[in-house]
């Protein structure tokens, strides 16, 4: 595979992720985001069981352990999360979840006791300035969704809770089987949101578009692109991988604008912008995207 094929591809994952904070702001105006969490990772897991099933009787220990934390810290997130696109809107939650990139370095610094660089400061104090930005522009203008500050701190803690995902998968990953962790991982947020939903939610009748949102999401944007993802990234350096997915709450903002109905303010936009820049400062050195290909890096 080609660099321009594999930029190309994994583009294409972070345009149809930034698609999910619209379908899921949409979908939890007609269903319990509970119950539209377990719907989604019930498909997702019915997707990969075939798969898993195959080499379930060579399941370890480790990948049992790698896949239950990895699942706990996935369920966390991704509840957080949609109760909060619920309560905000599609755009501003998928700057808000951007910020995981910058917890990465931040929570990998406390974990292992390494220093924080100044470029890292230098991106949280640009990102927090832009989530700043972002929170007092929450007075939507007519005809886009209510605002609430709450939904803005959960999708927050989501954010945080991402970035640990994303240690915990570079810990595990030389450790656990991929197709082993990945099955329990989703199967944890299935459980964890059908009990919670059961428990805490009166869950009427499931109308036919819910359905095929929870499908899109499961089957495509959760099993399919995983997997994909996983793929295509033998081909493209994490650099360049991290690059791409910068992209996510642009497209996010993208599609609620478009199919949403959502307005775009100019506060917002600056307020997007500084989180943009202070993400790309934190995460990458200078001119990464663009660096010359060295004679063993695989770009």
């Amino acid at each position: 595979m080609k660099r321009w094929q594999s930029d190309g591809v994994l583009l294409l994952i972070v345009m149809l992720w930034g698609s999910t904070f619209f379908v899921v702001r949409d979908a939890t105006d007609h269903w319990p985001p509970l119950a539209f969490v377990a719907l989604r990772f019930v498909l997702a897991t019915l997707a990969l069981l075939p798969w898993s099933l195959k080499s379930l009787r060579q399941w370890t220990r480790t990948d049992w352990q790698a896949g239950l934390i990895t699942g706990s810290l996935l369920c966390v997130g991704y509840i957080t999360q949609t109760i909060g696109i619920s309560m905000t809107t599609a755009s501003r939650a998928g700057f808000v979840t951007g910020l995981n990139v910058i917890f990465v370095p931040l929570m990998g610094a406390v974990l292992w006791r390494t220093k924080i660089s100044a470029k890292v400061w230098a991106g949280v104090i640009l990102a927090v300035a832009g989530l700043y930005v972002l929170s007092i522009d929450s007075t939507p203008q007519a005809g886009s969704q209510p605002v609430s500050l709450w939904g803005d701190f959960l999708v927050f803690i989501c954010a945080v809770t991402f970035a640990g995902h994303i240690l915990a998968i570079g810990h595990w990953t030389k450790k656990a089987s991929p197709i082993a962790m990945n099955m329990i991982q989703v199967a944890v947020v299935a459980v964890v949101a059908s009990i919670g939903s059961l428990l805490f939610e009166t869950v009427p009748a499931l109308p036919a578009d819910v359905f095929w949102a929870g499908a899109y999401l499961g089957i495509i944007c959760t099993a399919v692109l995983l997997a994909i993802q996983i793929i295509v990234q033998r081909y493209a350096s994490p650099t360049r991988t991290a690059l791409i997915f910068v992209l996510e709450p642009v497209f996010a903002a993208l599609f609620a604008a478009t199919f949403g109905n959502e307005s775009i303010s100019s506060t917002f936009v600056w307020g997007g912008l500084l989180m943009m820049i202070g993400i790309v400062i934190a995460e990458f050195p200078p001119l990464a995207f663009f660096k010359k290909q060295e004679p063993n890096e695989t770009i």
